[in-house]
């Protein structure tokens, strides 16, 4: 059923596209999975890895098609941590997800056994699909997350603003995990705590608190 609704995609980008138009979105849309598991460990959209010579100018309309359709979900990033937030925002640099996490498995065809905390090899896939889905749960709780990076060094995969302040989110799908680049985020701009969304329960230790991955829909609750 997955395969079918990921072909169903496809075909209404050929049906409500021009042909040039829909093979740009058709790239962008199958590049998705490659850009959540990339070597780097970055999950930033980046152009080249959707064709050769890709550019925001020639492929931008697409990824704009793919969000505005409601397939894929597009996280922006902001270069301080400070509200509103939006007013920090850089659009040129982004993060691309699928909306529904279920094709994207079906993307990679995974089966449960290989989202099995089983060491680095699969590290990339598994951290793409962890990150994917909590996208999806703050989507669905009406949030808008953005996210933070410095140079490749670090990245805090989201930033929101809750009711206490800006706080960093850090993705993680297994439980070995540290909070290197959420914790510096929140020591240089004063956030009350970080969130750190895991495959660890509920807890907190000093200034991180923990979120069970199959709790990230209840993000949204403290905004």
């Amino acid at each position: 059923m997955q395969r079918n609704i990921r072909v169903a995609y496809v075909a209404d980008m050929v049906k409500y596209a021009t042909s040039a138009d829909a093979a740009r979105i058709s790239a962008c849309w199958e590049g998705i999975p490659a850009q959540l598991a990339k070597e780097s460990g970055s999950t930033k959209f980046v152009w080249r890895h959707v064709a050769s010579g890709a550019k925001a100018e020639r492929y931008g309309s697409a990824v704009d098609w793919l969000v505005a359709s409601g397939i894929a979900s597009k996280c922006t990033q902001v270069s301080e941590g400070a509200s509103p937030l939006r007013s920090f925002e850089n659009e040129s640099s982004f993060k691309l997800y699928v909306a529904d996490t279920g094709p994207l498995a079906n993307a990679y065809d995974a089966v449960p056994a290989d989202l099995d905390d089983k060491g680095a090899r699969s590290a990339r896939f598994r951290g793409g699909m962890a990150e994917n889905y909590v996208m999806q749960q703050l989507v669905a709780s009406g949030q808008r997350p953005y996210y933070w990076g410095a140079r490749s060094t670090y990245e805090v995969e989201f930033v929101l603003r809750l009711r206490d302040g800006i706080v960093p989110i850090e993705v993680k799908s297994g439980t070995h995990v540290r909070s290197t680049s959420a914790k510096r985020f929140a020591q240089k701009y004063g956030c009350p705590y970080v969130l750190r969304v895991t495959g660890k329960n509920f807890g907190a230790m000093g200034e991180v608190r923990n979120v069970p991955l199959y709790a990230a829909c209840l993000i949204g609750e403290l905004a």
